[in-house]
């Protein structure tokens, strides 16, 4: 009796861990089904994310060797001339030394960060990211540089003129309100981009079609 109550006991145990064994192995094939759909679901969006993000990897590897070429330098020296361009426009006479621009006892070095070089990068890796045709991604980068590139210019003017009235409040302006403005107009400006640009030539392209079919099919009213 003792070996038969053993036997049914250890027959239940391996009966139990074979209903526990299956029940492990329904779930994990549930979890790859629901992450199966939701890849299928969200493929555009999953694809858009790794676009942008190998996107701001390539650029973060070449941005140190950017900075540090010849070309990139005469991208500050020129940033530097039309601050001052504009400054004198303005009626406010500054001297202009390679990337430095002076006025009195004030003066500001054009670096990297005043270029707006940072917010275009970020802003072409969304235009890239983002799913539409080459011409369309074409106009969004040369939107992108030239729009930033303008507002980066009303940022340093400001911030020239900011400096040399009201210092106190030049580190404010510079690393907190323009750094934000800066963000913002990149993000409504992506957002124009999306929606006066590939929404509306998407929508263009898919009106002439429906007429040209309505042309084409007598019966279509």
């Amino acid at each position: 009796m003792a070996m038969t109550n053993r036997t049914k006991k250890s027959g239940g145990k391996q009966s139990f861990e074979g209903k526990t064994k299956g029940m492990h192995h329904d779930s994990g094939l549930f979890r790859r089904a629901r992450l199966k759909l939701f890849v299928r679901r969200n493929r555009a969006v999953l694809r858009a994310g790794a676009i942008f993000s190998f996107c701001i990897l390539v650029f973060t590897l070449a941005y140190s060797p950017f900075l540090n070429s010849a070309a990139f330098s005469n991208v500050e020296t020129f940033t530097a001339g039309a601050t001052s361009f504009i400054l004198g426009l303005l009626s406010i006479p500054t001297e202009v030394k390679g990337t430095v621009v002076s006025l009195n006892n004030f003066s500001v070095k054009i670096v990297a960060e005043c270029t707006g070089i940072v917010p275009m990068l970020i802003f072409i890796s969304a235009v890239l990211a983002y799913p539409c045709r080459i011409k369309q991604k074409l106009a969004g980068v040369g939107i992108g540089i030239a729009g930033l590139y303008l507002l980066n210019l009303v940022r340093t003017v400001s911030l020239f003129w900011i400096g040399s009235v009201y210092p106190d409040l030049f580190n404010t302006a510079h690393f907190l309100v323009w750094q934000a403005l800066m963000i913002l107009f990149a993000v409504i400006l992506w957002l124009f981009w999306v929606e006066k640009i590939v929404t509306a030539q998407e929508s263009g392209v898919r009106s002439q079609k429906k007429d040209v079919n309505q042309t084409l099919d007598p019966h279509c009213h």
